[in-house]
């Protein structure tokens, strides 16, 4: 855990969605980007990348993430660590 956010994966486009709700990418459209904040990869944790926070809205409720490019098509995504 790093600075109240937990790691929940790195995928790459067209892997199945890692967060709750659905295995389907949502439409990017659909993402509010609310922030940034700076986080290690969850792999390798000296190297630190700034990734963009972001909500979607899921089925009545509103899901909070971090994501962000951490290689070449790989995208760490963290959840609040409240929330995990």
């Amino acid at each position: 855990m790093s600075d109240g956010w937990k790691p929940v994966g790195v995928r790459s486009e067209g892997m199945d969605w890692p967060l709750p709700g659905s295995k389907k990418w949502p439409d990017f459209s659909l993402w509010r980007r609310i922030g940034e904040v700076h986080l290690p990869h969850p792999h390798y944790s000296n190297q630190i990348h700034r990734l963009d926070i972001y909500e979607i809205d899921n089925e009545g409720s509103s899901i909070r993430f971090a994501f962000g490019e951490v290689s070449a098509s790989a995208y760490a995504f963290y959840v609040p660590a409240e929330a995990a």
